[in-house]
């Protein structure tokens, strides 16, 4: 299968793929499209960062927000590396890989957070 310009067989979580080159698979991955969504994930995390630590008012809230903050840096860390390394795919590259997944993980953390006070 060839692809059309600009699109591609994602090797993102191809585990089984029997050959290495990618001609297995549909084209259904556009790598342009992909970058800016990681720019504008960057691009709002940052903005999410700036306005945490902004209107951060006591100590006390200041720890309630650290898993927040935490979240946002494994965000911008895990785009940033996506953004500079273009190969750098989910389960592939460990640094991506490791950044995203706590991002997950630092998600539930703040679930739990904000269903306990309520």
């Amino acid at each position: 299968c060839l692809c059309d310009e600009g699109w591609s067989q994602s090797l993102e979580l191809a585990f089984f793929n029997e050959d290495e080159s990618g001609t297995s698979g549909t084209c259904g991955n556009n790598e342009q499209f992909i970058f800016w969504l990681h720019v504008l994930n960057l691009v709002l995390c940052c903005t999410a960062l700036l306005q945490q630590l902004l209107f951060v008012g006591s100590l006390g809230s200041l720890k309630r927000a650290v898993p927040g903050l935490v979240l946002m840096l494994l965000l911008i860390t895990a785009s940033s590396r996506r953004i500079s390394n273009q190969n750098a795919f989910l389960a592939d590259d460990l640094i991506y890989s490791f950044f995203f997944a706590n991002a997950f993980a630092c998600m539930h953390v703040l679930l739990v957070i904000f269903f306990d006070r309520y």
